[in-house]
Parts: C-alpha cells; sequence; structure tokens
C-alpha cells in the first residue's frame, strides 16, 4: 500500500492522547490487544460518521460492523488481504471475528477503535480514506 504523509496541525489536549496511547502500548507488550489497523479504522470511521440512516434502514453502528468486517475479510478475489491474513493474527486470534469476542471492556475491539482513531477521524473528517 502507498505511504500517506497526513498533516493533522496541534490537538487538543494532545497530552493526554498521548500519555494514553503509552498505556494503551504497554498493556499490549502485556498481551495481544484486538486492534487491526483496517478494521479499527473502518469501525472507527463509520461509528463516527453522522447519526444517519442507511439504504436498508440500518443505524451506523450496524455499518460500522460492516466496514470492519470488509477490512478485517479483504477481497480475496482481486488478491487484496484483510486484516486477519496476517500470520500473527491467525496465531492469536484464530478465526473469531474481534467484535464477536468483545466483552465491551476498556480494550476492547470497539472501544480500542474508537480510543485509537476516533481523534484522527475527527481531525479527518469520519467517512473519508484511511490513511
Amino acid at each position: 500500500q502507498p505511504v500517506v504523509h497526513l498533516g493533522l496541525g496541534a490537538v487538543e489536549g494532545a497530552r493526554d492522547l498521548f500519555a494514553r496511547l503509552v498505556e494503551i502500548y504497554w498493556e499490549g507488550q502485556r498481551r495481544p490487544l484486538p486492534f487491526f489497523p483496517g478494521s479499527s479504522y473502518a469501525y472507527a470511521a463509520k461509528a463516527l460518521a453522522p447519526a444517519k440512516k442507511t439504504k436498508k434502514g440500518a443505524p451506523a453502528r450496524d455499518e460500522a460492523i460492516k466496514g470492519a468486517e470488509k477490512e478485517w475479510t479483504g477481497e480475496a478475489y482481486r488478491g487484496v488481504p484483510g486484516d486477519r491474513d496476517a500470520d500473527a493474527v491467525r496465531i492469536l486470534f484464530g478465526d473469531a471475528l474481534p467484535w464477536e469476542l468483545d466483552d465491551g471492556g476498556p480494550l476492547g475491539f470497539r472501544r480500542l477503535a474508537l480510543e485509537l482513531f476516533g481523534p484522527i477521524v475527527a481531525r479527518l473528517g469520519a467517512g473519508k480514506g484511511a490513511p
């Protein structure tokens, strides 16, 4: 994938955000965290999108899981791997879907995706391409 450089400018509360990122990093050194770049970003972008109904009447939260699932599975017919295809992910998480294992805790898939990507999505605007 191509490298994308973003200029996000100053972020309010950056010191607190950074401190939390360091906490999450250290927790990730102790145990595997259900953070998957493509799936997590897709979930956060759709979950934080302005509230609207989809064509089928599903709320944005349902669309967030659909977006995450698309990134999770990839597009095998086009040769595009998903997050689940990484060797480390298969070894650590097996065939489980991350949102199905989510117990709602502070480091579950949904909350982790929102906490890590929420500030980025807010700066870029929900629904735009992943960095």
